[in-house]
């Protein structure tokens, strides 16, 4: 199941790949970079998902990672633990697969590292 709350993004494909930050919440998908905004939803049965996710450009410049302003995303992955893992395909250019990963942020203000050291919280250690 994805818990709701902000998720780390590595997206990737053979044309290069990208990070970027999105919040789940209720079936709904928010997030960023520094070129593009996300938006979408997701649906869940168990540990699986499907994401279908829509992709604009909102500042100037270099060209995002498939050279097109606004993509049509569709993903599907599991949930089980901390790393999770996603699969799919751009609407725009269908032949290329595309791979995502998503980490969850920890939210310092609710939650103990691991041990309950003052230390950063760090994902990975878990």
């Amino acid at each position: 199941m994805l818990a709701h709350g902000q998720y780390s993004v590595w997206f990737k494909a053979k044309q290069g790949d990208g990070l970027g930050v999105i919040t789940l919440r209720d079936g709904h998908i928010h997030g960023g970079d520094k070129l593009v905004t996300y938006t979408g939803t997701y649906s869940e049965s168990g540990d699986d998902f499907h994401a279908s996710i829509k992709t604009k450009r909102h500042a100037p410049g270099r060209l995002p990672l498939f050279q097109i302003d606004e993509l049509d995303i569709e993903l599907d992955g599991t949930s089980r633990g901390h790393i999770i893992t996603a699969s799919g395909t751009v609407k725009q250019v269908p032949t290329t697969p595309f791979d995502v990963i998503l980490i969850p942020i920890a939210d310092e203000s609710n939650r103990s590292p691991p041990g309950g050291s003052s230390a950063p919280y760090d994902v990975a250690a878990e």
